[in-house]
């Protein structure tokens, strides 16, 4: 008679749907996940396989765990046993009583391998998906045989967070890609430019958020890489803002006289030929082969996350994801309190923490809940208050450079300097205003 009986409760499966038969409910990917990862230390207690067989239940979800059994165990095959999907307690009984192996390893369902259980050991074991229990057989007709011992399943949610964070990854690396594109295809189009900085700025924040579970090497090279990606635009958005504080500039005096200086250039029309020559060599670099290996490099390693050992063993809950969430916001909105907003340098870092707290929240809505989703909206209020401020420091940055120019026209000097002096002024409110609200 077999020695040892391992009962499996298959891992966690897909829920039942309509006009979908019982038996072809598959794993879910957090299942099978769950599975790999428990399974090789779980199965190293039988011990010895040599005279070992594998049965399992005729259902999908059934043979998929052992797929990931046969994997762990090195064994190369198993057999149906229709007892099993049909919880014939009886039937599985003579077959166990007749088998010839040392050791039986069957994969069945729920309360099937809880009543066997109980039935031959005389206790309740608790079973839940992907669990193991291990028997030392006596008698078949009596309670006399013996736990050995037991793991109980693992928490596929666990695994289906990292599943969660995965597909936002991937997301966000093809909406990167999508706005490239749509950049390229028609770069006289601010939004276009901005819609490929904000894809560039969302996923260095989510790979910034991953940072204490990815593996320290690709979370580096990640953040490196679209680090790069939205360097190489800064100047250009700069100069596209510069643009469009020199129209709403020139809008809001349309109604006074007339410039008669016709045949000088404006401030506006000297600035848009910085922005074309800035573009076009953006749109070289973009063209590039080293730019063109970073995105295909990125993009595959968005798609192939490698998360630390311990997390691919133990996986992480939703909740603690949210408690670093947590961390994270009320650091940046510790940190409101505690700049100096004259600082240009304190003042840009706090913004793209603001932002990078904001980009997460609506990211990982699905993960983090709604109430943290809706803190996005704060963040929103601080990122564009603190965006004054910095849109006013590089403003003056670019018009000081631009001043330099000795050749400069008196028309465009003069537009240049009431543009700054207009961003000055609306930067002293602000900081008026964060000065009385902190």
């Amino acid at each position: 008679m077999t020695k040892q009986l391992v009962l499996i409760r298959h891992g966690k499966a897909e829920s039942r749907a309509e006009g979908l038969d019982d038996a072809q409910r598959t794993l879910t990917a957090a299942g099978r996940r769950a599975l790999e990862a428990q399974m090789p230390w779980s199965l190293g207690l039988i011990g010895s396989v040599d005279r070992a067989e594998l049965w399992v239940s005729p259902s999908e979800r059934t043979r998929e765990t052992a797929e990931v059994l046969c994997d762990a165990l090195g064994i190369g095959s198993w057999t149906e046993h229709a007892a099993l999907y049909d919880q014939d307690i009886d039937a599985f009984l003579t077959e166990l009583g007749d088998a010839s192996a040392e050791t039986v390893i069957a994969v069945g369902h729920d309360p099937f391998v809880e009543e066997i259980t109980a039935r031959l050991c005389g206790q309740a074991v608790p079973f839940e998906k992907g669990a193991i229990c291990a028997i030392d057989l006596d008698d078949l007709q009596g309670a006399t045989s013996t736990v050995k011992w037991f793991v109980q399943g693992p928490e596929a949610g666990r695994w289906k967070t990292l599943g969660q964070i995965e597909k936002a990854i991937a997301r966000g690396a093809r909406r990167v890609q999508k706005f490239r594109k749509a950049f390229i295809a028609d770069p006289s189009d601010i939004e276009a430019l901005h819609h490929y900085r904000v894809a560039i700025r969302s996923l260095r924040s989510l790979v910034a958020f991953i940072m204490p579970y990815q593996k320290r090497k690709q979370n580096r090279w990640m953040r490196d890489s679209l680090r790069t990606l939205e360097r190489t635009t800064s100047r250009l958005r700069e100069l596209d803002v510069l643009c469009e504080q020199l129209e709403a500039l020139a809008a809001a005096h349309e109604t006074e006289a007339p410039d008669a200086r016709v045949d000088e250039p404006t401030a506006l029309e000297t600035c848009r030929d910085l922005r074309d020559e800035e573009c076009a060599r953006l749109l070289a670099w973009l063209a590039s082969k080293p730019a063109r290996r970073v995105l295909k490099w990125l993009l595959d390693d968005a798609e192939h996350v490698h998360w630390k050992d311990s997390v691919e063993k133990e996986g992480v809950g939703p909740e603690e994801f949210a408690k670093h969430f947590d961390e994270q916001r009320d650091g940046c909105l510790a940190a409101l309190h505690m700049t100096d907003y004259y600082d240009i340098e304190a003042t840009h870092e706090l913004r793209k923490r603001a932002k990078g707290v904001r980009y997460v929240a609506t990211e990982l809505a699905g993960l983090l809940g709604d109430e943290r989703a809706a803190e996005s909206a704060e963040m929103t209020r601080v990122q564009d208050e603190l965006g004054v401020l910095c849109d006013a420091r590089v403003t003056h940055q670019i018009v000081t450079a631009i001043l330099e120019d000795e050749g400069l026209c008196p028309r465009v000097r003069e537009e240049l300097t009431a543009l700054d002096t207009a961003q000055s002024d609306e930067a002293a409110q602000v900081l008026k205003h964060l000065a009385e609200s902190v």
